[in-house]
Formats: C-alpha cells, sequence, structure tokens
C-alpha cells in the first residue's frame, strides 16, 4: 500500500531554480512516482528530476545512482549547490550495489533499455510497500517478459515530447507468474486490451509509427510478421 499523508504539492509554474525545471517526460515522471518519502533514481544521470522532487516538498529523501562518473560527478555538485547533502545520497554504481530498497520507496529508471532495466531488476528484492515508474528507451519487450515472469501487473502509457514518444510503465500490483507470448511482448499486454476509443491521438500516431518499424523489422526477421500484423489490426489502427 502507498503512503497517503503526503500530496503533490506543486505543478509547473511553481517558482524553483532553473535546473529543476522538468520537461514534460521528466514531470511526467515526477507525477507519476509523487508524493514520497524517498525517490529511488537508478540511472539519475544529472539528476534534475531528484532536485525538482526534493526542492517541490514531494520527496523528503533521495537516493540517486548511476554507473558513470561525469553524471555523477554533475549531480554531486548539484547537491552541494543546493545544500542538499543531508537529503539526497548519490552512489557510482551499477544498479543500486550492495543496497536494496525499502519499503515506502518509489523506484525509477529511465532512459536506459529494457535488457539494462531487467538486469537492475533482478539483483533487487521488492518489500510490500513499494511501486515503480519505468521509462525504457529501447527493447520494451525484454522489461515487459522480465516484469511478467517476475508476477507483477503493470500499466503502460505514451507521452510525446519534442517530437519523441516515450513509454512509460508503472507497476501495479504482484499477481501470477507467467510467460508472454511474443506479440503480447511486443506490443504490451496493456494496448492489445484496449478499444478504439480508449486511444488517444497521440498513442494513435505511436502505434502507427511501431507499425511501420515493425514491417521494415519483419523483411529480416519473418517472426515479427505478426506482430506487424497484430498492430495493424490494433483498435487504434481502425
Amino acid at each position: 500500500m502507498e503512503n497517503t499523508d503526503l500530496t503533490f504539492k506543486t505543478s509547473k509554474k511553481t517558482a524553483l531554480p532553473g535546473e529543476a525545471h522538468l520537461s514534460k517526460r521528466l514531470f511526467r515522471l515526477a507525477e507519476l512516482i509523487s508524493p514520497c518519502r524517498r525517490i529511488v533514481d537508478i540511472g539519475c544521470d544529472h539528476g534534475r528530476l531528484d532536485l525538482y522532487m526534493l526542492l517541490s516538498g514531494n520527496a523528503e529523501r533521495a537516493l540517486m545512482t548511476d554507473l558513470h562518473e561525469g553524471p555523477c560527478r554533475r549531480a554531486r555538485e548539484m547537491i552541494r549547490r543546493y545544500d542538499l547533502e543531508n537529503r539526497a545520497e548519490l552512489l557510482c554504481c551499477n544498479g543500486l550495489g550492495e543496497r536494496q530498497l525499502e519499503a515506502g520507496d518509489r523506484l525509477v529508471i529511465a532512459g536506459l533499455g529494457g535488457l539494462e532495466i531487467s538486469s537492475i531488476l533482478s539483483r533487487l528484492s521488492f518489500p510490500e510497500d513499494f511501486s515503480a515508474v519505468f521509462q525504457p528507451n529501447w527493447n520494451q519487450a525484454a522489461l515487459r517478459t522480465h516484469l511478467a515472469s517476475r508476477g507483477w501487473s503493470f500499466e503502460e502509457e505514451i507521452l510525446e515530447d519534442r517530437g519523441w514518444f516515450y513509454l512509460f510503465i508503472r507497476l501495479l500490483s504482484p499477481s501470477k507468474p507467467r510467460e508472454l507470448s511474443l506479440i503480447e511482448a511486443e506490443i504490451g499486454p496493456c494496448w492489445l486490451k484496449r478499444g478504439e476509443k480508449q486511444f488517444t491521438e497521440t498513442e494513435r500516431a505511436y502505434f502507427r509509427r511501431q507499425r511501420r518499424l515493425f514491417q521494415m523489422k519483419a523483411r529480416k526477421y519473418p517472426e515479427f510478421t505478426s506482430v506487424a500484423r497484430k498492430l495493424a489490426e490494433l483498435p487504434a489502427m481502425l
């Protein structure tokens, strides 16, 4: 169960320092994980999402990690600049290193590939009071397959930001582990159940693009022909 004694306290128009101003993509991530006791941001990069969450009052603490020294250095400088050392912890490591999630954490992993996210998740244990949002930039099928195999149900949404489409996957609740078919993994079981009137224009544009991509992929890998055909049959395509 999620904590209910915190509220989402800010909006895009809240007066925050320039470094805390978020793109549509990052702001949507903030909305999906707010409010929380601690944001756990794996692959934090510049750390702007965490800065926003802390300064806006939507997170009490932050655990930030990144594999590369450059992003860690920039995030560390930012933490010092805003005097957040007592609220933000930064680790330069793969995933969470030797650490584990705690009850009440809100995990976010954004901008990595589905295989990378799955590898990180395979080394973590999940407490009961916990939620997570993932924004894989590629290999989304690998992440869906991993989540289903670990027994998680999830929902998805699409956001367009400056001409790019971003897929968000949010964990919902434990379920029974299961295997996804190729079509379920590549398209997403959530979308296969949607009716025509439930698709937004952004989602329709995204799946039109996905259909073209799978049509091209099927020329080299015939097994994807069925995926391209199923995409053409989605209510979003009608």
